[in-house]
């Protein structure tokens, strides 16, 4: 099987990207292009190996701003696709590449038989909530991340949910990544 540039892809044996691609098509991410549509079913899911989608969330004022980037990291729309099943925010392509176009159905079976894909997928949306928060990746002159003070005593860490405890190879079973 070939190489892939994208985390999640490259996460995955031979035989689950067979299962995952068997119904795709490589798709070219072309600048300025809409690939994901608010409100819309989310009937694909894309993987960029190269390129950029940027996730804008746009408020009932009109004004929008950018909610996440999807690169080689992860995959846009996937977290929708595993849930709602509706496109929340549009999905415009900020840098020319190439994803593959997956079926939403597709991901669905998968998440529910592969504990590597289920892994992934979490690595991949903790890796976004880094990118949102600005501790990961910045672009120049984008504001430098800063602590936020609320003036209260920091809390004691919780311990683990009980459902989110051990590991399971059980098909739906939470593990830990």
């Amino acid at each position: 099987m070939t190489d892939h540039q994208n985390f999640i892809l490259s996460s995955l044996d031979d035989e689950e990207r067979r299962v995952l691609l068997a119904g795709a098509r490589q798709f070219p991410l072309i600048f300025g292009e809409t690939v994901l549509q608010p409100g819309h079913p989310v009937t694909h899911v894309y993987f960029p190996e190269s390129g950029v989608i940027s996730i804008i969330t746009e408020a009932a004022n009109g004004e929008a701003a950018e909610g996440g980037v999807t690169g080689t990291e992860g995959a846009a729309a996937l977290p929708e696709a595993l849930g709602s099943g509706v496109m929340r925010s549009r999905g415009v392509v900020q840098a020319n590449g190439m994803a593959w176009r997956v079926g939403a159905q597709a991901c669905r079976d998968l998440y529910k038989t592969s504990e590597r894909f289920r892994c992934a997928a979490i690595k991949a949306a903790e890796f976004q909530v880094v990118e949102r928060s600005g501790w990961g990746r910045r672009s120049p002159g984008s504001p430098k991340p800063h602590p936020v003070r609320t003036g209260h005593a920091p809390q004691r860490r919780r311990p683990a949910l009980t459902s989110r405890q051990g590991t399971s190879s059980k098909a739906g079973a939470p593990a830990r990544c």
